[in-house]
C-alpha cells in the first residue's frame, strides 16, 4: 500500500468486502498468502480473523515453488 493510503482503513475494508462476497456466494473457506516479511499484511489478516494455515497450492506457490519457504499461508472458515 502506498504510504499516503496507510492508516486509512482501505486494506481492511477491501478484505472485509471479499469475506462478505465469499459468504454471499456460499463459500465455506477462504485462503490467502503473503510474504513472511509483510508484517502489516500478516497483522491485518489476523485482525480480521484469518488464521495461520499449512501451505496450499496458491498461484504463487504453483508458479514459483521456490518461494514457498518465504510465504505465510492463511485460512478462514466462513
Amino acid at each position: 500500500m502506498r504510504p499516503k493510503a496507510r492508516g486509512t482503513g482501505l486494506a481492511r475494508a477491501l478484505i472485509e468486502a471479499r469475506i462478505a462476497v465469499a459468504r454471499d456466494l456460499g463459500l465455506r473457506n477462504l485462503v490467502a498468502d503473503t510474504f513472511r516479511g509483510n508484517a502489516p499484511m500478516i497483522r491485518l489478516y489476523r485482525a480480521v480473523g484469518v488464521e495461520d494455515a499449512p501451505a496450499y497450492g496458491s498461484a504463487v506457490a504453483r508458479i514459483l515453488p521456490e518461494l514457498i519457504p518465504h510465504l505465510q499461508f492463511f485460512r478462514m472458515t466462513l
